[in-house]
């Protein structure tokens, strides 16, 4: 059995596959010098014991460095735990103006997989340049070659 480090050893890795491989494709982000904020449709719930979520943004924007700041919302109803989850958290992230993707850890206390309701905005100085809102889906990261069916994840 491999050690929880072993495991976890790559979750950076881990992140940008799973994520980018659940992500919406990215719609309306125009070119240099646009403010402007994409919520991509798969998020990760993970560390479920610290009640992390990664939810995955693009953002362009310019004057220097902007925060992003993302609020998720889980129904009882659209929870696999049957258990109504909220959590906000931010990320600051590069205004160049140029499009940037950014993971954005959300401390949501009883989130679990399954949709939620996720809105985000885009603060540059003291102003609000963009904002978002949409549904998202919340999964696991699953190693690859950790499946059951493999004989792992046990």
């Amino acid at each position: 059995m491999k050690s929880l480090i072993t495991r976890f050893a790559s979750m950076g890795t881990i992140l940008s596959l799973v994520v980018a491989g659940s992500s919406a494709q990215m719609l309306g982000l125009p070119g240099t010098g646009s403010q402007s904020l994409h919520i991509h449709k798969g998020a990760i719930s993970y560390f479920p014991a610290f009640n992390e979520v990664l939810a995955k943004i693009t953002a362009s924007c310019t004057g220097g460095t902007g925060t992003v700041t993302v609020m998720i919302t889980q129904s009882a109803a659209q929870s696999n735990a049957n258990m109504p989850a909220t959590g906000s958290g931010d990320s600051s992230v590069k205004c160049d103006g140029h499009a940037r993707t950014i993971a954005v850890s959300v401390s949501a206390n009883y989130a679990n997989i399954g949709e939620a309701a996720a809105t985000a905005m885009l603060t540059v100085g003291a102003s609000t340049v963009a904002t978002a809102m949409r549904t998202i889906e919340l999964r696991f990261p699953v190693i690859e070659g950790m499946e059951e069916e493999q004989g792992g994840n046990d």
